[in-house]
């Protein structure tokens, strides 16, 4: 074949047979003049296609402007309202062919008459509306997308529970007008919402109305009976990535039982800054507070169950202006009930800084507040860090308190959610707080539910259990001995009460404890004490009985001490007993002779004993009066009955030596 080169240059070689052309070569000629023409003919098919695509897209162009779209407002607008099944008004409205798509001034879509709101259901500044072509074509409006700029919603929960945006595109027909309502039945492929607010009401729960700023949603694929997607982001100011975003799959929503509509998803916080959010949620609780958010969690609806699992992460966190120093972190575990709205919590675990906690329990969530019964347990948390975070929650404790050690505790709230009675034990160990020390303590208490200032409005009953401790701001058998005028009960010179074992009861009002049980065994004696000590200021005023055993009574000087009959006594069994008054602040107490107390044994002629330092079941040792206490370590001698009335004279005249011995013995 002849190698093809334009016609111009071609050149043709023939074969002359006998004088004539060969079959061959006419037949070559007519290829060549068909590819001629051919070519020819492409190049004006194109010429014509491009002139007809630049007259296309000069209409595409000019006539939106040169349309008055107006002049279909009216209509556009009815079968808005048909497929929407709610009231409309469309402001200046302008065309654009690709897509086709209605772009709306001033947007109004009306609400659902059942919620009686007073506001409509969705504004916006601009609304685009995508229709298919054919239709539109035929003077019919389907729409397949809308997208809303800077809209403002209104969310409402009714009375019954359901949602007002659940009745878009429904209308009420009788059953034989199905057909039509199915055929005006919105179905979109797509709603975006861009910049938007959100406001939500909750008349179900009498809820105020809240308002949610700067959000971001794409709905994907709606149409009554059929699931959907639904995408949520928030971009919140701050200096980190600041999104929070949820991703939704669910549907068809069930109209009869809102909560039965099934759905799940995901919940992403992305380094979600707290001070970001207060704004975002425009919430006046979160003031003076702030976190660094991030987590996942998972969630997914079946019968109205919504089961939530998950991580939560927070960190730099600030409560009330102070920063706190470590991390918070949520392990949840998590469903809740939209029926009966109870929310049943298990092994969610939240550990502040190294301390973890495990709370197990539901939450009542029908009633306002929300009602808790909830179990908290830990084990070995540190109590620098509780109380740590206890400050930065405003339960501030006394100042110079600083307590240490590792806390385990098994703690039941229940209650008003914002504040519930708290039952339980806690025990630590290697405690050191101001003023005392302590390998262990057991407490058990049973908490009402504490104002806004936790350590004022402390009410309740507390049960302590101290071992192996001491008090380091007073040292009790060298202020006994000061006081009983002896010496020699002082063991260990640390400065220090030395306690082997300390219980008693206190009951809790306004953050003062009183207690008339409270026993403690010291290196300097069997102490037994009531009154009352402040956990605001740590003040004390408290009546205290010291009882040396008969040992340690006998090493001291026994009869011989310098302050028998005016600060000390001894009961029947020699033991020497000491009243002091207890005051100033649980750090630095100081003990001082309870001369009442005196008065009142040598009257009573009742003293406690070694064994039961609280419990006056004692008699005076001897006779009685200044000459049995006088023979102190000596023989007691048979008496002769005595008459009622000499009873009642050697009454009289024992509290009257009891009485003078308070000012000290008679100069000989």
């Amino acid at each position: 074949m002849v190698p093809y080169s334009p016609p111009e240059k071609r050149r043709y070689h023939v074969q002359l047979t006998n004088g004539s052309l060969h079959s061959g070569a006419w037949r070559l000629v007519e290829i060549e003049s068909r590819r001629f023409y051919s070519e020819a003919n492409m190049k004006k098919t194109l010429i014509v296609v491009g002139i007809v695509l630049v007259v296309v897209l000069a209409i595409v162009a000019i006539l939106p402007g040169m349309l008055d779209v107006n002049h279909y407002h009216d209509r556009i607008q009815a079968e808005l309202q048909k497929q929407l099944g709610r009231q409309v008004q469309l402001g200046q409205m302008n065309l654009k062919l690709l897509p086709p798509t209605f772009k709306v001034q001033n947007a109004v879509i009306g609400e659902d008459p059942k919620y009686n709101s007073g506001k409509p259901f969705a504004l916006a500044q601009e609304l685009d509306v995508e229709v298919k072509l054919m239709p539109l074509l035929h003077k019919e409006v389907q729409v397949t997308s809308l997208h809303m700029v800077h809209p403002q919603l209104e969310l409402i929960r009714g009375v019954d529970g359901s949602w007002n945006f659940s009745s878009i595109g429904r209308q009420e027909h009788p059953k034989k007008e199905k057909p039509e309502e199915e055929k005006h039945a919105i179905k979109l492929d797509r709603f975006v919402i861009d910049d938007g607010a959100v406001a939500i009401t909750d008349q179900q729960k009498h809820q105020p109305r809240m308002e949610y700023n700067h959000i971001d949603m794409v709905l994907k694929n709606f149409a009554p009976d059929k699931p959907f997607d639904v995408t949520v982001s928030a971009h919140l100011p701050g200096a980190g990535k600041e999104l929070a975003k949820l991703d939704w799959h669910g549907g068809p929503i069930n109209d009869a039982t809102m909560v039965s509509t099934p759905f799940e998803g995901t919940l992403e916080l992305d380094q979600v800054g707290l001070s970001g959010a207060q704004q975002y949620l425009n919430s006046k609780a979160l003031a003076g507070t702030d976190a660094s958010i991030s987590g996942n969690l998972k969630f997914k609806n079946e019968a109205g169950k919504v089961s939530t699992t998950g991580t939560v992460r927070m960190e730099n966190v600030v409560a009330h202006g102070k920063k706190l120093g470590f991390p918070i972190e949520l392990d949840y575990n998590a469903t809740n009930d939209l029926k009966t709205e109870l929310l049943q919590v298990s092994n969610t675990l939240v550990k502040i800084g190294s301390a973890p906690f495990v709370i197990n329990g539901t939450v009542n969530e029908s009633t306002v507040p929300a009602v808790a019964n909830l179990n908290v347990t830990t084990q070995n948390a540190s109590l620098t860090e509780l109380v740590k975070l206890g400050e930065a929650l405003g339960m501030t404790l006394s100042p110079g308190m600083e307590p240490s050690g590792r806390l385990s505790a098994n703690l039941t709230a229940r209650g008003p959610l914002s504040g519930p009675a708290v039952a339980g034990t806690l025990s630590t160990s290697q405690l050191k707080v101001k003023g005392v020390e302590a390998n262990s303590v057991l407490i058990t208490l049973n908490m009402v539910p504490p104002g806004e200032d936790v350590v004022k409005t402390l009410t309740g009953r507390i049960t302590v259990k101290m071992d192996n401790g001491k008090l380091t701001g007073v040292d009790m058998a060298q202020k006994l001995g000061e006081i009983g005028k002896f010496t020699g009960t002082t063991k260990v010179a640390d400065g220090a009460t030395h306690v082997s074992q300390l219980t008693g009861t206190f009951d809790l009002k306004n953050g003062v404890a009183n207690t008339n049980d409270l026993k403690a065994v010291t290196d300097a004696g069997t102490i037994g004490a009531s009154g009352a000590a402040s956990l605001v200021d740590q003040g004390l005023n408290m009546r205290a009985t010291a009882v040396l055993s008969k040992q340690s009574s006998q090493q001291v000087g026994g009869n011989s001490i310098g302050g028998l009959m005016t600060t000390a006594m001894a009961n029947r069994n020699g033991e020497i007993v000491v009243p002091v008054l207890v005051t100033g602040t649980i750090p630095s107490p100081k003990v001082t002779p309870d001369l009442t107390a005196m008065a009142e044994m040598r009257m009573n002629n009742l003293l406690p004993s070694f064994s039961n330092p609280s419990q006056f079941t004692e008699g005076l040792l001897g006779k009685g009066g200044a000459g049995g206490i006088l023979g102190l370590g000596g023989n007691k001698q048979p008496e002769a009955a005595a008459s009622p009335q000499q009873k009642g004279s050697n009454a009289a005249s024992e509290a009257v030596s009891g009485i003078s011995g308070l000012f000290g013995k008679k100069k000989k």
